[in-house]
């Protein structure tokens, strides 16, 4: 039975997650609740993880009575946990009318305390900061709700101008997480998925040379092309530092593609289909479901500057693929992040690499809470200090 694991801030978003990837024959196997870790120990953020597998249908199409009850024993026998989504539900909103009713006292409380008003300019300032660098509105506001309950607890002490920019880092970078699983050991199909111009080829080209020079293993960056064969006949290019590059269609096999002399990882870069194209886009799953499953994870490829509607239209395109993490490019030409980690928050999904620039051989950073801090603007802090310092 293989299982997924799947991260997000709440226990709802996690579920409506997999289900949403994964249908209704997704079944929870287990729930974790854990505290992410701020930047310098302030700003903790809880995240749920939920384990989850797929039933097969058509094993419960022969079975169902038998196929059930066996599938029900098995989850319950894990940690004696519950796996019925509405008993799951019920749990998750009980917590949810308490948090309501505590967050109604801690709002009745400011509206009969005129002091609280001196925390008004440290808002102003958060939200003037978030703004600058393309934040959403709904990661904005969550974020500075849970800043705003940090200064009340602390009250009546007030920060300084740099404790309070410190304090509000530490709660942008504990609000994603970095895919360091995959920077360390990539899968052999490491496949690259996105909307046509966000940047798709020269990532490809980027991490394959950083796979190739930094961990040594030998790799090959197929472009895949809408079609039955990409170049018949031409021999594969390779580059200085020793990096594969062919071109193949999506309707050849898989044999075909990987060759006489098999290499560590194969980057894949998939063509781009419009929301129309009905036909192309089956296509390419098709050849994404004739990946060996154990050897193959998902990427997204994300430009910078791409605002909330690009996102859900692409998320849209792509809603039976389980990605594992975002791939980051252009930070060079849009100079703002602050939208990609509403996304990273929002969906669950951590960040893999941060790229920029036009040179395939450099310019492609492991994200990291350091490299998302360089990109952000509007801060008096010394970024370059505070990495040093930590």
């Amino acid at each position: 039975m293989k299982s997924y694991s799947i991260v997000c801030s709440t226990y709802e978003e996690a579920v409506n997650k997999a289900r949403l990837l994964h249908g209704d024959a997704m079944r929870i196997l287990r729930r974790r609740d854990f505290t992410v870790s701020g930047l310098v120990g302030l700003g903790g953020r809880s995240r749920c993880e939920v384990e989850v597998f797929v039933v097969d249908s058509a094993a419960e199409h022969d079975d169902v009575s038998s196929e059930s009850e066996e599938s029900e024993s098995k989850a319950v026998d894990i940690n004696d946990e519950e796996t019925s989504y509405s008993q799951f539900f019920e749990e998750n909103d009980k917590q949810a009318e308490q948090l309501k009713r505590e967050n109604a006292l801690g709002l009745g409380a400011l509206r009969r305390d005129d002091s609280m008003r001196v925390l008004d300019p440290f808002l102003e300032k958060a939200r003037r900061l978030l703004n600058i660098n393309d934040f959403n509105e709904d990661f904005s506001e969550r974020l500075l709700a849970d800043v705003r309950k940090q200064l009340v607890s602390a009250l009546p002490g007030l920060p300084s101008s740099q404790n309070f920019e410190i304090l509000l880092l530490d709660n942008i970078v504990s609000s994603f997480e970095s895919d360091h699983i995959t920077q360390l050991y990539p899968p052999r199909f490491f496949v690259l998925a996105g909307s046509s111009g966000v940047g798709k080829t020269a990532a490809a080209s980027k991490i394959g040379n950083l796979f190739s020079s930094g961990l040594g293993k030998s790799v090959e960056v197929v472009s895949l092309v809408n079609g039955e064969v990409g170049s018949p006949g031409l021999d594969a290019a390779v580059d200085p530092n020793g990096v594969f590059h062919t071109e193949h269609g999506c309707n050849e096999s898989l044999e075909s593609i990987i060759g006489p002399m098999p290499k560590d990882i194969y980057i894949i870069d998939s063509f781009s289909f419009s929301a129309n194209d009905d036909q192309s886009r089956e296509r390419l799953l098709s050849f994404y479901q004739r990946l060996p499953k154990d050897d193959a994870k998902y990427f997204l490829v994300m430009d910078a500057s791409m605002k909330d509607k690009d996102v859900v239209r692409v998320f849209s395109l792509y809603e039976n693929i389980a990605f594992q993490s975002l791939v980051l490019t252009k930070c060079d030409e849009s100079e703002t992040i602050g939208n990609v980690i509403s996304v990273c928050n929002r969906y669950g999904l951590p960040l893999l690499f941060i790229t920029d620039g036009k040179d395939l051989m450099a310019n492609i950073h492991f994200a990291s809470s350091f490299a998302v801090l360089s990109k952000l603007k509007g801060f008096d802090l010394d970024m370059d200090m505070l990495v040093q310092n930590n």
